[in-house]
C-alpha cells in the first residue's frame, strides 16, 4: 500500500513538473502568426521549367538558352548552383550584366526565391537573350535553375 501511494505521488509530481515545463516553454513561443497577406504577382505560370546545369569552361557560359519565336524574357525564380573551383562569377542577359562580379569559393551558391518588386523573380533577361554566367577561372557550374519564359 505504501509503495503504490508513493508511486502515485511520484507520477503526480512528474505530471505537475511536465505541465510547468510546458507552460514555461510556451511563454517563450511567439504568438500565432497572422494570416499571410495575398499579393498579386506578375503571371507566374502553373508550370515552370527545372533545368539541370552542368557546364565547364572559362569566360561566358550559357546556363539557359535564349527563348525565341517569339522573343521571350527568361524569368529565373531560383535554384542552386555549385562551383568546382574558386572564381568570380557574373550573371548576364546575353552580354548585358545582371550582377557585378562576385568572388566565390568552391561552394554552393544558392539562387533562392526572392521577392523583387512585383514579381518573384531572382533574375530576368532581356527578351530573346540567354541567361549566362561569366566565370574568371575555368570551373564547372552544376546544379539546377527553376525558370519560365514569358512575352512581356
Amino acid at each position: 500500500m505504501k509503495w503504490s501511494l508513493l508511486r502515485s505521488k511520484k507520477v503526480a509530481a512528474s505530471a505537475i513538473g511536465l505541465l510547468a515545463l510546458s507552460l514555461l516553454i510556451s511563454s517563450f513561443m511567439p504568438a500565432e502568426a497572422a494570416a499571410p497577406t495575398t499579393r498579386k504577382y506578375r503571371g507566374i505560370p502553373s508550370t515552370v521549367n527545372v533545368t539541370a546545369i552542368n557546364v565547364t569552361g572559362t569566360g561566358q557560359l550559357q546556363l539557359i538558352p535564349a527563348q525565341t519565336s517569339p522573343n521571350q524574357i527568361i524569368v529565373v525564380l531560383g535554384g542552386e548552383l555549385f562551383l568546382s573551383a574558386a572564381t568570380t562569377i557574373q550573371f548576364q542577359s546575353a552580354s548585358n550584366n545582371l550582377t557585378g562580379p562576385q568572388s566565390m569559393l568552391a561552394w554552393a551558391k544558392d539562387a533562392p526565391f526572392r521577392e523583387n518588386g512585383d514579381s518573384l523573380a531572382w533574375k530576368e533577361t532581356n527578351a530573346g537573350e540567354a541567361f549566362n554566367a561569366t566565370v574568371g577561372t575555368s570551373c564547372t557550374i552544376a546544379g539546377e535553375l527553376i525558370w519560365y519564359a514569358t512575352v512581356q
